[in-house]
């Protein structure tokens, strides 16, 4: 067994070799470098010791110590990174160690670059950290984090998971009890324009770029209004009784009329779902969590039920245009979030309100007449600008929403197989995307949840749809790995309803007259 002096000496000469080294992260160090290969001892000597509980803990209290004092970015991501593999190697380490850096008070850890490369690398949850953050106050501190947090390339987090430091913030501010540091940085999250500052540099003038021009107070009258709606739709048994007068007044307020107002209205409504949905999950508070995205999705549906082109003329046009413009807001909130979390998105937010969109336009299937399928295929484009190829963090929902059974079939079943052309291309969007994964032998537990997901698709277009199936034969089973026999199976064994197979066990004449009737139906659809 190895011995906790071979330990400390290993800790001391990589401390030492990261002060020497100038050289900006962990992930530029060669793989064959002396550091990775300490790291690899450190872990190694700390399993293998012969004091398998006290000994992980106290290499733990050693690297908490070392990372807070180091001052370089490589020392930070180093002990981090060997923090990180002692936390899940060892139970104890984790509860420990997590504990401390979340709850502990201890001012050492008011240290932003450090804090910064802990949330990073995940091993602080960036919820719990908010909620502390937001309990054991100081301004300054919190300020720093949550600027470095936002503006950082790439950004550690969004502002929906930072919302209770940032409502403190904000709180701080309208009691006029921030220094200039928080009240710059409340406006910048608020979108305020603050005067644009110059500075010279050998007597050139260097104007520093402004905030966007959305005033924090628009914005704030915007979210009373739909809160006002949200109430509306919680308390009232009908609330389309009441969107009237609420309409009403909203036009009248101008929100409706200029269209970049009314297009940060419904920024600022999702916007505000989201945050919603953040505070009660993490409150604990489950079943309030999406009344807000489904409230903005009723609204959505009201507004384009009533909604008409001012001359009359194409009030089915005007209304796919009108949800058209909102979807796009939808998506490029999405987009961000997407590009500022990646694969850990919060897919369910956006699957509520685009579900809850479906559901709330069949509800209004009878009175929107010929727009409804014209609707639902101005759902169908965003789906596919959503695609898993563009967005793999929205990947299962955006199965679960083309399969939704108030869109597909919809779509499928339109008169003329106006519908078909729109589903098709969904579908060999998601076969495209899933095919890089279906050419390696041992799937990985979400491509095999998917390809199961796919496959399931498949069988219940086979079974309710199979003319559709048939029609597009040719370029789904090109989208398909060719050695992916049960998929390519299960497109080429599909036939429309109206034709009857014929018989193998007829004779071989009635068999051949049968082919020729049968081929001589078989139409392909255009």
């Amino acid at each position: 067994m190895l011995h906790p002096p071979l330990l400390i000496k290993t800790i001391r000469d990589l401390e030492s070799l990261i002060i020497q080294l100038h050289i900006p992260s962990l992930s530029a160090l060669p793989s064959n470098h002396d550091i990775r290969h300490l790291l690899r001892q450190v872990l190694y000597t700390t399993a293998e010791s012969v004091d398998r509980h006290h000994t992980p803990l106290l290499m733990s209290q050693k690297i908490v110590q070392l990372l807070y004092k180091t001052s370089s970015q490589l020392g930070r991501e180093i002990y981090v990174t060997l923090l990180d593999q002692l936390c899940c190697t060892f139970e104890d380490v984790a509860k420990e160690a997590i504990t401390w850096l979340l709850y502990t008070k201890d001012e050492h850890k008011l240290n932003i670059p450090v804090t910064v490369t802990l949330l990073r690398s995940g091993l602080m949850n960036v919820s719990l950290q908010d909620q502390q953050l937001a309990k054991i106050f100081l301004q300054n501190f919190a300020a720093g984090l949550v600027q470095e947090c936002l503006s950082s390339e790439p950004p550690i987090t969004s502002q929906s998971q930072l919302t209770y430091t940032i409502e403190v913030l904000g709180q701080l501010a309208q009691a006029s009890k921030a220094n200039e540091e928080v009240n710059r940085l409340v406006d910048d999250l608020h979108g305020v324009r603050r005067p644009s500052t110059s500075t010279t540099l050998d007597g050139v003038v260097v104007h520093q770029p402004s905030v966007k021009p959305e005033t924090k107070q628009l914005r704030e009258k915007l979210f009373v209004w739909f809160q006002q709606w949200v109430n509306i739709f919680q308390r009232s048994h009908s609330p389309e009784k009441a969107f009237v007068p609420y309409i009403t007044q909203l036009t009248k307020q101008g929100i409706l009329k200029v269209e970049d107002v009314s297009s940060f209205f419904f920024c600022v409504c999702l916007e505000a779902g989201i945050n919603s949905y953040m505070k009660c999950v993490t409150a604990g508070e489950f079943d309030y969590a999406f009344q807000a995205l489904d409230a903005m999705s009723r609204l959505i549906v009201y507004i384009i039920k009533y909604h008409g082109d001012a001359s009359g003329v194409n009030n089915n046009q005007a209304k796919v245009h009108y949800l058209t413009k909102i979807l796009l807001i939808v998506v490029l909130v999405l987009t961000n979030m997407h590009k500022e979390q990646g694969a850990i998105v919060q897919q369910k937010l956006f699957f509520r309100f685009f579900s809850s969109l479906v559901n709330d336009l069949h509800s209004m299937e009878a009175h929107l007449g010929m727009a409804y399928f014209h609707l639902l295929v101005a759902i169908s484009d965003t789906f596919s600008s959503l695609q898993p190829m563009y967005f793999p963090g929205f990947a299962f929902s955006w199965l679960s929403l083309i399969s939704h059974r108030h869109f597909m079939p919809k779509l499928l079943l339109a008169e003329n197989h106006e519908g078909w052309s729109a589903f098709h291309k969904l579908l060999l969007s998601l076969l495209k995307f899933l095919a890089p994964f279906l050419k390696e032998s041992d799937l990985q537990l979400a491509a095999r949840d998917l390809y199961r997901g796919t496959l399931c698709l498949l069988l219940v277009l086979l079974h309710d749809f199979p003319k559709f199936l048939s029609g597009y034969y040719f370029s789904l089973c090109d989208a398909i790995p060719y050695h992916c026999v049960q998929l390519r199976n299960i497109v080429l064994s599909t036939f429309p309803l109206s034709i009857v197979l014929p018989d193998p066990h007829l004779n071989m004449e009635h068999t051949i007259d049968s082919s020729l009737s049968w081929s001589k139906q078989w139409v392909r659809p255009t």
